[in-house]
């Protein structure tokens, strides 16, 4: 019987395609790849976008599917358009590397031995380095990281020029089996003296899936970091963990080093555990001190689809918000202050310019607020959500010294100009922590506040807002004097001014609701109630000067013989409020005692006057408080 031809065919197939896997392979591991010279100068120039020589290229070892090569007088070019000379130079370079993964064009040494390397890295001020790609289109990173267990450097420097940092650094470069690696360097910082130091583990032995332990120092005048830590991988800069402590004179020079927008301050020194995951940070334990305040919490930065995502949460036993400010910009608010008089609208920016492309939230709150001496603000709790140039502040309360502000606060940058709204409830708080000049009255105040205005700060959004303001006083206490002077009776207020148990009385209702066009205020009503006397106001406050101008004019609920139609004005400022019976001044001309006594004299009436017999009628309290707090 004979053997079927496809029979006998089979096994000369199988057998022969051995053979040929069995010679390439051999091939392979025999391949001399230095014979590749002129071909991967062609890849590396095609990958690089530039330049790439070797002067000689040959295999070290003779079989093997890890070959080591040695490649002599390796040049790369700079960027088109970059200063002179060369990106690197190296004199001697040998590799060992793996051949399968270079068959799907990844090239990952697993050991690396060179003498005579230069570097000379730079970047210029809109922020492109010189190691990128000359070419459009390419790639500039990512891919599979190599594991390097030997790593030796030998005559090694690097040159670093960073426009944007401001920084200017030479330095050395060594590796070796006992040191590890070492950079060590020395140059400018923003125009201050700088010096650097880093250290690796040694990767000799190494397993190269071990975290690799590495440090940090950069040291200033105005700025120290220094971070020790591990990599998850050896040289894995996009994965690690490390203590990092910096301390300063504000956080603009931190920002040197960091560049990640960060403005002024006062002096400052933090620690903080980081962890890197490309493209992300996460800081946790964050501790230290900024200026007055103290801080701790953690921040989450992370990058999606080209935007920058927070997620932070911060808290300080004591804060002060000058603390935000370089001393620069504080002297400048000082001599802002002795110009324009104390304010109490905040001057605090809100235009979100920079932050177009950063979305986030910020929980943050202060237990004690560091403030001025007669402020009445003592804490805050507050959760800011930005969102494509969108801030939401709410939950927000802010604790006075009796109650709390609480409420929502929206600053909208997506036009030209930050549309700002602004919706508060005050719960809690007293007359006189708010009206802190005026001690003859006191007692619980409520009050709400909806404005809606435009500007790059608060307060010039406030000072052209549009919205109402509303107080209400309930069961307080306003000196009797005072009552009975404004309800113009004079001959018990003269008794009253002359004896000395002068007492209070009830307030029935203090009532307040402003209306606001253009950042001018306009009682809508405002009014105080007593069962002494009723006092209504007319006049204005002006939120761009602060400025009060308003009267009120008080009638007896028992009218005495003699009445005066003087009203009671409180003039002044918002931080510094004055209350006055005697007429007001002409305007340009300062009148003498006699004048105001005279003008005075010419309000008294009697009881008999039209309009001043008859009692005042009580107000229609609920219905006001009502209103001013709708």
């Amino acid at each position: 019987m004979t053997t079927p031809p496809a029979r006998r065919l089979l096994p000369l197939i199988l057998g022969g395609t051995a053979i040929v896997v069995a010679s390439g392979t051999v091939a392979l591991a025999a391949f001399p790849w230095g014979w590749l010279r002129a071909p991967a100068e062609r890849l590396l120039s095609d990958r690089l976008g530039r330049p790439v020589t070797i002067a000689a290229a040959d295999r070290v070892d003779s079989f093997g599917f890890t070959p080591t090569v040695h490649l002599s007088g390796v040049r790369v070019a700079q960027a088109t358009g970059s200063a002179g000379g060369d990106l690197a130079r190296i004199a001697d370079l040998t590799v060992r590397f793996p051949v399968a993964p270079l068959l799907r064009g990844a090239l990952l040494p697993t050991m690396v031995d060179m003498a005579g390397l230069r570097l000379d890295l730079a970047r210029n001020a809109a922020g492109r380095w010189n190691f990128g790609r000359d070419k459009p289109g390419g790639d500039e990173g990512g891919g599979e990281l190599p594991r390097i267990d030997t790593l030796r450097i030998r005559d090694g420097h690097l040159r670093l020029r960073d426009a944007r940092r401001g920084l200017d650094l030479n330095a050395t470069l060594a590796a070796d089996r006992t040191s590890g690696l070492r950079i060590t360097g020395i140059g400018s910082l923003q125009g201050d003296p700088v010096k650097v130091s880093a250290r690796g583990g040694a990767l000799n032995a190494l397993d190269p899936n071990a975290r690799y332990p590495f440090a940090l120092a950069i040291v200033s005048p105005r700025v120290a970091l220094s971070a020790r830590g591990s990599m998850d991988h050896a040289l894995d800069l996009d994965h690690f963990r490390a203590r990092v402590v910096s301390r300063g004179d504000d956080l603009k020079s931190l920002d040197a080093i960091l560049q990640a927008g960060i403005p002024a301050t006062q002096r400052y020194d933090l620690t903080a555990i980081v962890r890197r995951d490309a493209p992300g940070w996460r800081l946790t334990d964050l501790t230290g001190t900024l200026g007055r305040s103290d801080l701790a919490g953690t921040l989450t930065v992370d990058k999606q689809d080209g935007r920058t995502k927070l997620d932070a949460k911060i808290h300080a036993n004591r804060f002060d918000f000058d603390d935000l400010a370089s001393d620069e910009a504080k002297a400048r608010s000082i001599a802002r202050t002795r110009a324009e008089g104390r304010r109490v609208l905040p001057g605090t920016r809100v235009r979100l310019d920079k932050l177009g492309r950063t979305d986030g939230v910020l929980r943050f709150t202060a237990t004690h607020l560091l403030m001025p001496p007669g402020s009445r603000f003592e804490s805050l709790a507050a959760t800011l959500t930005l969102d494509h140039r969108r801030l939401t502040v709410s939950p927000l309360r802010i604790g006075l010294t009796h109650g709390a502000l609480t409420g929502r606060l929206v600053v909208d940058h997506r036009g030209r100009d930050p549309k700002v709204a602004i919706r508060l409830l005050m719960r809690g708080a007293r007359i006189e922590d708010v009206l802190t000049r005026v001690s003859e009255a006191s007692g619980p105040l409520d009050g709400r506040i909806t404005l809606d205005g435009t500007g790059s700060t608060l307060r010039a959004a406030m000072a052209r807002s549009n919205g109402t303001i509303g107080l209400v006083a309930r069961d307080g206490q306003v000196a009797r004097t005072l009552a009975t002077l404004a309800a113009g009776d004079l001959l018990r207020g003269a008794g009253l001014a002359i004896g000395k148990d002068r007492g209070t009385v009830p307030i029935r209702c203090l009532v307040g609701r402003f209306q606001v066009r253009g950042g001018t205020l306009t009682p809508a009503p405002l009014l105080i109630d007593t069962p002494i006397m009723r006092a209504d106001a007319r006049g204005t406050v002006d939120l761009s000067t602060e400025r009060l101008a308003l009267a009120f004019t008080g009638r007896s609920k028992n009218p005495d013989l003699l009445q005066s139609a003087a009203p009671v004005r409180i003039s002044g400022t918002l931080a510094d409020p004055k209350l006055d019976v005697t007429p007001p001044d002409p305007p340009g001309r300062k009148r003498g005692l006699f004048a105001k006594i005279g003008s005075f004299l010419k309000t008294i009436r009697t009881r008999g006057d039209e309009g001043r017999g008859t009692p005042a009628p009580d107000a229609d309290c609920a219905r006001l408080e009502t209103l001013a707090l709708r």
